[in-house]
């Protein structure tokens, strides 16, 4: 009979409301397996907070500096059964029992990249040392990955061995570009490993619709906020994954807001009945919920997914000029600052 399944993810001090809000996500959905939390930066004020609700481990010294390298950490740990990988910035919207009988079944479960389909690279065979030749197949994200360590026993102990193939300023955290084989660090070393030594009928890539990521947000729609239940173009989804920077939790962001997660927020981060309840206070406005949080969201949103667009739309000789849209987006941030100053403590 397979244990519950256990939850990895990764966090600093930057992350840590992504990673309470996940935390929660999860016991509002239902799952109870134990979160294992890699801490690459946490305050102690915040390892304090989590410690009661999670498993905190520490990086080897040796192996401290690049969090691009990190997915793979559970190897580390040595787990038995069925295991997920996922990101901090990441809320769990939905059952994950399909994926987990899935990966009983021996199945390696992900969602695409849809910034990513088709990279690939012939150099991946010699830089990570393949045993055989990466074949062309869908480019997956690293973000959420599930599968069985009964099933695939040397799975983490290869991903980590040929992430730390991959010197440091070849990652996107040291500004390399996206035209680098290895750009993207353990992503790139997961995904030549699906392409090479991992059959490929091994490989569940899940539909893309269940994990709404980037603008893909947008077309979600709330369907119940107490349980987190979305929809998204009429696909219950299972994640809403927070990619991209700065974060919505992150006082800069004004004009990233939008969408489900900052929506959700209020739920996952301050309600009551939560393992692990945030104050207000630590929250820009918009995720704070009430009439003026909600308010607050609706505008940077509409900002953000209607008045820039049709700016970028307009004909040339009607567009703004670049410093004129700097300069409206200067001015929200500068207004949302005094906002959040009138509000704080």
């Amino acid at each position: 009979m397979q244990s519950t399944p256990q939850f990895f993810t990764i966090t600093n001090a930057r992350f840590f409301c992504g990673t309470v809000a996940l935390l929660n996500s999860l016991r509002i959905t239902g799952h109870e397996g134990e979160l294992v939390v890699l801490d690459t930066g946490l305050d102690e004020a915040q390892r304090q907070r989590l410690a009661p609700h999670t498993t905190l481990v520490r990086p080897g010294a040796d192996r401290a500096g690049n969090p691009t390298m990190f997915k793979a950490f559970p190897s580390m740990l040595k787990p038995r059964g069925t295991i997920v990988i996922i990101d901090s910035d990441m809320l769990v919207t939905g059952s994950l029992a399909r994926m987990f009988e899935a990966a009983e079944e021996g199945r390696i479960c992900l969602y695409g990249d849809p910034t990513q389909r088709v990279r690939w690279f012939a150099e991946w065979e010699g830089l990570f040392s393949l045993s055989i030749a990466p074949r062309r197949q869908p480019y997956l994200n690293a973000g959420f990955v599930v599968f069985s360590t009964l099933r695939w026993p040397n799975l983490l102990e290869r991903w980590w061995e040929v992430c730390w193939r991959i010197p440091d300023d070849s990652t996107r955290t040291y500004g390399a570009a996206y035209e680098d084989p290895l750009c993207l660090g353990d992503q790139d070393a997961l995904n030549a490993l699906l392409m090479s030594e991992i059959p490929g009928g091994a490989v569940l890539e899940a539909p893309q619709l269940e994990a709404p990521i980037f603008e893909q947000l947008t077309h979600v729609q709330v369907v119940d906020e107490e349980r987190l239940a979305c929809t998204h173009r009429g696909v219950s989804t299972v994640l809403l994954h927070e990619a991209g920077t700065p974060k919505v939790w992150e006082r800069e962001a004004c004009m990233r807001v939008r969408g489900a997660y900052v929506r959700l927020a209020p739920r996952a981060l301050l309600a009551d009945d939560l393992p692990l309840r945030l104050e207000p206070s630590e929250l820009p406005p918009w995720m704070r919920g009430g009439r003026g949080g909600r308010a607050l969201a609706r505008g940077f949103s509409l900002t953000t997914t209607v008045v820039l667009p049709i700016i970028r739309m307009l004909p040339s000789g009607l567009r703004p000029s670049s410093e004129g849209v700097a300069r409206l987006l200067a001015g929200a941030r500068k207004r949302s600052r005094r906002l959040i100053e009138s509000r704080s403590g």
